[in-house]
């Protein structure tokens, strides 16, 4: 099923890292018109819709939700509004399954009542597929999952239930798990991140230049969020209901390898320095995805290399803190 020109899409998760980046792509095509959701108040800058045409919404609070989707009948809706701290759900397991859970439960319901037709776009993670053998080259979506943490637990979780919706009640949702994305505007509670903040602030004379993190050893497939919401666009108009899609980059990278791709772009010499306490339980050691149901489905690529996109991420670190000093 392709989603028409002239849809309405909605984008729950509006003010997060992906939801600017995926709102700008949409635009670009110019075909549909663009809703969003957002938890609070604030908004990125640069977004291209109206004002009038975004929410304040609480995923949790049913009626709200409710009257979100019976408002607007969107055509199709990007959801991406969740919690996605892994390490902090270690610290908050109810609230991240409440949030990720119950959250997609309200909306998968609202869709039900009010635009039956609607197109779902759920986004899950690649840690539902939690940590490869060694005889794994890649997982692909047929791997049996067993995730190994709390906010997976709570994707996976929600995975499910939009399958079920899709067995027994038709729900046209297509599932996507991306590996790990980075680019500009990620937070500091991610590894890329919070490198870029930090050399910007080194580089800005806020602290000494000195970056302690935890395991660098870990190896991890990194994909630019302007690809990944690319393929979002691709499943959403391309991907068969009731499917789940991987995106990834089909390429294994060393965190010490990106941390010294950031630390070379900075302006004065850097030390790493490691610190043992931040290593999370169950790290995987190593985690890369087969993407070729996607490629076969829409023929796409990753198109910008983890250089550029750490490059981009500094120079919007340096953006950002140059605004707050």
């Amino acid at each position: 099923m392709t989603v028409q020109p002239n849809a309405r899409a909605l984008i729950t998760g509006l003010g997060g890292f992906v939801g600017p980046h995926l709102a700008r792509e949409l635009a670009a095509r110019g075909n549909q018109e663009l809703f969003g959701s957002v938890c609070g108040s604030g908004l990125p800058a640069g977004l291209p819709l109206p004002r009038e045409q975004i929410s304040v919404c609480d995923i949790l609070d049913r009626s709200a939700v409710e009257d979100l989707v019976a408002r607007i009948k969107p055509h199709c809706i990007y959801h991406l509004a969740g919690k996605s701290d892994l390490g902090a759900s270690w610290d908050e397991p109810e609230e991240t399954m409440q949030t990720n859970v119950l959250g997609a439960l309200n909306l998968i319901r609202a869709v039900l009542k009010f635009s039956p037709d609607c197109r779902l776009l759920f986004v899950s993670t690649a840690g539902v597929y939690g940590p490869m053998t060694v005889e794994e080259d890649s997982l692909g979506e047929d791997r049996p999952i067993a995730p190994p943490d709390p906010y997976s637990v709570s994707k996976a979780s929600a995975e499910l239930l939009c399958l079920q919706y899709f067995g027994s009640h038709g729900l046209q949702v297509v599932v996507a798990r991306p590996f790990n994305h980075i680019g500009p505007g990620q937070s500091a509670r991610f590894l890329v991140g919070r490198v870029v903040k930090l050399i910007a602030e080194i580089e800005s004379n806020v602290r000494l230049p000195v970056l302690t993190l935890g395991n660098l050893s870990a190896r991890r497939d990194f994909t630019d969020v302007r690809d990944v919401v690319r393929a979002y666009r691709a499943i959403m108009g391309n991907g068969t209901a009731g499917q789940i899609y991987n995106i990834s980059s089909g390429q294994d990278v060393e965190i010490r390898r990106v941390v010294e791709i950031a630390a070379g772009l900075c302006k004065v010499p850097v030390r790493l320095e490691l610190d043992e306490d931040r290593k999370r339980p169950l790290d995987s050691s190593r985690l890369v995805g087969d993407s070729s149901r996607l490629r076969r489905l829409a023929g796409w690529e990753p198109k910008i290399s983890i250089e550029q996109s750490i490059g981009d991420a500094l120079d919007h670190a340096r953006a950002s803190t140059g605004r707050g000093t």
